[in-house]
């Protein structure tokens, strides 16, 4: 190929990168991310005109001017679009971040460490996992309020725990017992969205052991002493994170939402 023909096709080959990085530009990066930020900011707004329920639109515009004047809610939004343009989920997750950023804002304070675990989690977890998390406390607290259901329970620490699972081997069972005593691989119990969930620390899992002996009694037909080891798995999550499901009922969208998130 001749220096000019070479020259030619570099020229017209940069010139089609430049529309496609156009393209790129205006479909992919800017389109995404004005949706989601316009969930994000249309949610704080809803959130800071709540706080001031009954008052004329002259204050929540008075407000709203405040804040952005203001160095630390300045700074605390910025991180939270930073949190938006980053978020895997298309709606809910800035919604969440926008619940939490007015929260913030009106309240004058620092994030707590729950907070921030919240933010983390509507960043990095798609719609569809973010709506599984909320079904999961909802349902479990429904059974924790059964006092029939024994295998869900919250406790006086105010950690919600689920049995998953459990054994028990008897000392006088005359064959050999082979049990693994791993903690459960919770995306095979739940999917995808509670392993994220406990990378986060937000679910948690463990297994107990608890042993019980007998004694010989021939009315109940037990021919000698023995002993019982009763082992459980457990999933368990801390109630400092209802109120994160709570945000994420109220937020969601009313119809289904797509299994597959931009």
């Amino acid at each position: 190929m001749s220096p000019v023909a070479s020259l030619l096709t570099g020229h017209f080959a940069g010139k089609l990168i430049d529309r496609i990085a156009t393209s790129f530009r205006l479909n992919v990066i800017e389109r995404w991310s004005k949706h989601r930020g316009q969930q994000f900011f249309d949610q704080f707004c809803h959130e800071v005109e709540l706080e001031l329920a009954g008052e004329s639109s002259d204050k929540l515009e008075s407000l709203l001017s405040k804040m952005l004047e203001d160095e630390h809610t300045t700074e605390l939004l910025f991180d939270a679009y930073r949190r938006v343009s980053l978020s895997r989920s298309k709606t809910i997750g800035p919604r969440v971040i926008g619940v939490l950023s007015a929260r913030l804002a009106i309240q004058k304070r620092e994030l707590t460490d729950v907070e921030e675990t919240i933010l983390d989690a509507a960043e990095q977890l798609y719609d569809d996992e973010l709506i599984k998390f909320a079904l999961f406390c909802n349902e479990h607290q429904q059974r924790a309020a059964n006092e029939k259901d024994k295998d869900v329970t919250i406790g006086d620490d105010g950690f919600l725990r689920i049995k998953w699972a459990g054994e028990q081997i008897d000392s006088n069972w005359d064959h050999e017992f082979n049990l693994s005593l791993q903690s459960l691989d919770l995306n095979d119990c739940y999917g995808s969205w509670a392993m994220k969930m406990q990378s986060l620390g937000i679910i948690r899992t463990d297994v107990t052991e608890e042993k019980r002996t007998y004694k010989e009694d021939s009315e109940r037909h037990i021919d000698q002493d023995g002993s019982v080891r009763e082992i459980s798995w457990w999933t368990f999550t801390s109630d400092k994170y209802f109120d994160f499901a709570e945000i994420i009922n109220r937020v969601k969208p009313k119809q289904e939402l797509s299994k597959t998130n931009t």
